[in-house]
């Protein structure tokens, strides 16, 4: 069993040492640690440190500051891990919040107290809950690979909660001002984006993404297998669905289909006059053939919104209209699910709860209907079998 003892050394400072286990050399191996605070912590992190040199599982302390290990984690697990977004997403938390906030403190002595402060002076400083959460995300990921990189024995972020984040604000336009926009954007090139993810439900970069290839006009599909995002420093590129369900093919509406099909043949004949082989790939383009942005979208959409006398209204948005009014007409969840290529059906459950409540009731009237017809007139003298 291994051995340690801890010996004073300041008001509120403790040494630590103990045996490690012996080298190839068979020689006796001792570490030293300082604890700062009180002896119950100091014997806390001395019980700690032998039960994971019992097991097997005791790391060294490591120079390594939290900073200089985040630009090892980017470069060495994201960059080949992640999506070139996601990367980005992470490079930005990294640099303005977590290396100012725990940058300089080492790696090995990083506790979950430490990281809990973290959060609660984000909170304090503005940071919306939903931001923090996804900073804790970043961190526990990170700090997980370093337990993968025997870089540290645990996880101290397994110890901390999480801010928890309220209800994702979601604008649903009504049936009204879905016809209103349609006729708006009608003769602009923002047209088929917006139908598109309004009656399918797409996501932004997965219209972007829509190939020619991915469309079958006749039987009514479309299949979702890329999608359109942009990385500062690299620009635009291709990318895949953002998880395995995203990767579906779609049932579209008669209307979309004729949307598409008169779009296609208008690019067919121009071609044509141009002695053109082939149609540009992208469904969604600009009129040059070019990519459409899709930060350039979402602008171009908030402003023809705003005209229509909408506000508050996001391009992702319309994605929620299409889920909510399909949800609120009784289509099951498990269909919209689908649709909309969430990885569980509980996202989708969570998303729209409040649809789906609002459906329940409405289903439970109707039941009632179905069995008692004349159920208003029953009610009209009061409740059946009066006062108790």
């Amino acid at each position: 069993m291994a051995r340690g003892y801890i010996r004073k050394r300041g008001d509120r400072s403790w040494q630590l040492a103990y045996d490690i286990p012996r080298g190839s050399d068979g020689k006796r191996r001792q570490r030293y640690e300082t604890v700062n605070g009180t002896k119950r912590q100091a014997q806390a992190r001395l019980t700690q440190i032998l039960d994971s040199v019992h097991r097997g599982r005791y790391v060294g302390p490591t120079r390594l500051s939290v900073a200089e290990y985040l630009d090892q984690f980017l470069a060495d697990y994201a960059e080949t891990n992640c999506r070139p977004r996601t990367v980005q997403g992470y490079r930005d938390i990294i640099r303005v919040h977590l290396k100012p906030g725990l940058g300089e403190t080492s790696l090995s002595r990083l506790t979950a107290q430490d990281i809990q402060r973290y959060y609660t002076e984000k909170l304090q400083s503005g940071l919306a809950a939903q931001t923090v959460k996804h900073h804790h995300t970043l961190l526990h990921r990170a700090l997980e690979v370093a337990v993968d990189w025997e870089l540290l024995e645990r996880n101290p972020s397994d110890r901390v909660t999480p801010p928890t984040p309220g209800p994702s604000p979601a604008r649903t336009l009504d049936p009204e001002e879905v016809r209103s926009l349609l006729t708006a954007v009608q003769p602009t090139v923002y047209h088929l984006p917006i139908h598109l993810a309004l009656y399918v439900g797409l996501r932004r970069g997965e219209v972007l993404g829509l190939q020619w290839g991915d469309v079958d006009i006749e039987g009514q599909t479309l299949a979702v297998q890329r999608t359109l995002g942009y990385t500062p420093g690299k620009g635009h590129f291709m990318g895949e669905p953002k998880s395995r369900r995203s990767r579906r093919r779609v049932a579209i509406p008669q209307v979309t289909a004729l949307v598409l099909r008169s779009l296609r043949d208008r690019l067919e004949a121009e071609c044509a006059d141009r002695q053109v082989a082939v149609i540009p790939s992208q469904v969604c383009a600009l009129p040059d053939g070019r990519l459409m942005k899709p930060d350039l979208l979402s602008r171009a959409f908030q402003r023809l919104a705003q005209q229509c006398g909408i506000e508050g209204a996001r391009f992702h948005d319309l994605r929620h209209t299409h889920a909510s009014l399909l949800l609120g007409e009784g289509t099951p969840p498990h269909v919209v699910q689908s649709r909309l290529g969430h990885q569980s059906i509980s996202t989708t459950v969570d998303i729209y709860g409040h649809v789906l409540a609002e459906a329940d009731m409405a289903a439970g009237d109707t039941f009632e209907r179905l069995i008692n017809p004349d159920v208003g007139k029953m009610w009209a003298n009061g409740p059946p079998g009066g006062p108790n």
